[in-house]
């Protein structure tokens, strides 16, 4: 796996999603929820394993001008 990649586990009362994504992109993802909401807790770690799924929609963060700006 390359070095690029990020284990993104976001947690919110009972829901706990863990994703694999680029680093890029989980540190946006974290950025927007952390925003969005303080019932979200958001952890970003190099504990990846085969079995993560892809983030859903991944190529929707890439280059998020929205993002950027606020993060």
């Amino acid at each position: 796996m390359s070095p690029g990649w990020r284990h993104l586990c976001i947690h919110s009362g009972a829901l706990q999603l863990h994703y694999l994504a680029r680093a890029d992109q989980a540190e946006s993802v974290a950025a927007h929820l952390r925003r969005s909401s303080q019932e979200f807790v958001i952890t970003i770690d190099d504990e990846i394993h085969d079995d993560l799924p892809a983030l859903p929609c991944a190529r929707l963060w890439d280059d998020c001008p929205s993002i950027q700006r606020n993060g």
